[in-house]
């Protein structure tokens, strides 16, 4: 690219710039579009315009200065590089766009994570990563760019950041199962909650999130059978599991009268 070109595309995209920073984005889209379509100003994807005004507009709302530098290089570093060169290829798809703006969102969450604990961003360690991924546990995976970038950039140190798989390269063998089911059943010990909890994931492969949603009346009594709720019609529960699910809700009342009796 000669120099008289990079120079009139880099004027270009100025003037691209300067609508940006123009108040009422509807009718500067449709001011963008006219002079786009008389080539005046160049094509450029409407979604990445978007983003770039979204992303103005999250800096400028975000009240520590350092957070909002570290967000803005960390955005303008990682980010609009590879969303300007894929715009390049072809139209940006909204979901692109949209995980840019969870990246940033759950970035600057994390940056406010430490100031609350106390622990500077640079002295973060391998217990304060792994305590933000298990009380963050639903929103860490939009983080993780922003995590990698900064142990890239040396923001903090070289750590290891847990991973979700979304395969399970060593499915549980029946044998293993019932193994495990028979322990679980014959450990007095530990807390009922968790030992049903480990019943329901092991005999009727439920996730957690299923699990902690079920209410009492989802657990039917028709003599001599029990049954559980999980679907249309309810799953028949075997012994002796039926009988430690019962012995639970038994003695829910007692424990709960505390705080909420009337709690399902």
């Amino acid at each position: 690219m000669t120099l008289d070109r990079s120079s009139e595309l880099l004027s270009q995209r100025r003037r691209h710039e300067a609508l940006q920073d123009l108040p009422n984005w509807r009718t500067v889209a449709y001011l963008r579009d006219l002079l786009t379509d008389s080539g005046i100003l160049p094509r450029i994807d409407r979604r990445l315009l978007l983003f770039e005004r979204w992303l103005a507009e999250r800096l400028a709302s975000t009240e520590d200065l350092e957070h909002a530098r570290l967000l803005q290089h960390f955005a303008h570093g990682h980010q609009l590089r590879k969303l300007r060169a894929k715009a390049r290829e072809g139209p940006l798809g909204a979901s692109t766009t949209q995980e840019c703006r969870q990246q940033i969102t759950q970035a600057a969450a994390f940056l406010q994570w430490p100031v609350e604990r106390g622990v500077p961003l640079g002295a973060a360690t391998q217990t304060d990563l792994d305590a933000w991924h298990a009380e963050k546990y639903a929103t860490r995976r939009p983080a993780q760019p922003f995590l990698r970038w900064c142990m890239d950039t040396r923001r903090i140190p070289r750590l290891s950041i847990s991973n979700r798989p979304t395969t399970n390269p060593h499915p549980l063998g029946q044998h293993r199962r019932l193994a495990t089911l028979r322990r679980v059943l014959t450990d007095g010990s530990s807390d009922p909650r968790v030992r049903i909890a480990a019943c329901l994931v092991l005999l009727f492969a439920q996730p957690v999130s299923r699990i902690v949603r079920l209410a009492t009346d989802d657990v039917l009594r028709d003599d001599p059978h029990v049954l559980l709720r999980l679907g249309d019609p309810p799953s028949p529960v075997p012994e002796p599991v039926a009988t430690l699910l019962l012995d639970y809700i038994t003695a829910l009342p007692g424990r709960t009268a505390a705080v909420n009796a009337e709690s399902r």
